[in-house]
């Protein structure tokens, strides 16, 4: 999770929170299957590995979980020297 520092530390606390809130009046044997797609994949592996008592089950769709590996990362910082497209709608 070094690639993205903060935003995926923050991401990862607020879906720990969600599942707090939602888990608290549930019976603590019922299975929690947890599903992400994109980014919500790195996310919802950063979730399980962190609660593993937690998690029962986790579906990841098109996960983006090679994301330091990709271009992305080398292609982000040059986006702001690109020139601003205007729609004319």
């Amino acid at each position: 999770m070094q690639f993205c520092g903060r935003y995926v530390t923050t991401a990862v606390s607020g879906c720990r929170e969600f599942l707090k809130q939602e888990l608290s009046g549930c019976a603590p044997d019922r299975p929690v299957y947890i599903l992400g797609e994109s980014f919500g994949g790195v996310l919802a592996l950063a979730v399980a590995a962190l609660h593993p008592a937690v998690v029962d089950r986790l579906v990841l769709v098109n996960p983006a979980s090679s994301y330091p590996q990709s271009i992305w990362p080398s292609l982000g910082p040059l986006l702001p020297g690109l020139p601003s497209v205007r729609s004319s709608l």
